[in-house]
């Protein structure tokens, strides 16, 4: 969809119920800035591919982008960014939850702040659980670097990247 506020791209391998269960959060909250999502599927074969190719409807535009094997993490967001049409671009793990008002707020602070990530803490606060990024797209703009470094990073501290 052309003209959105919001490119929300979340990057799969398999873990169908939790992607099934963060579009159907996404669409709880359709009045705030507008969004499309797309999901980048690396090579998933748990049904995810049946589910996102049946074109479930949420309340907004879905587009499913499927690499033939796992290309990891960073190239996923990278693939699902050069697809995106949004002002903002906003990675998503496939396991988050979004509640009411949370895609406003999040506009919010990047209306004041044009680049920023923000990071979901577990309850223990020892390490990030999510990151969210917020991105002002522009020509020239290569997100490799930053989806990079977050994967390295968690890779680092033993989490799945």
């Amino acid at each position: 969809m052309d003209g959105v506020d919001v490119s929300i791209i979340v990057p799969v391998f398999n873990k169908l119920a939790f992607t099934r269960q963060c579009l159907e959060r996404l669409g709880r909250d359709l009045t705030g800035p507008t969004f499309d999502v797309l999901i980048v599927d690396n090579g998933s074969s748990d049904g995810t591919e049946e589910f996102l190719r049946s074109r479930p409807h949420f309340g907004y535009s879905l587009t499913y982008l499927r690499n033939a094997e796992n290309l990891g993490f960073s190239r996923a967001n990278n693939i699902g960014a050069g697809e995106a049409s949004g002002r903002y671009l906003l990675f998503l793990n496939n396991d988050t939850l979004a509640a009411p008002g949370w895609l406003a707020a999040m506009m919010g602070v990047a209306e004041r702040d044009l680049a920023r990530k923000i990071d979901l803490y577990r309850d223990d606060g020892r390490s990030p659980a999510a990151s969210l990024n917020f991105i002002t797209c522009h020509d020239g703009f290569t997100l490799h670097d930053l989806v990079s470094y977050d994967h390295k990073h968690n890779d680092a501290n033993g989490e799945e990247g």
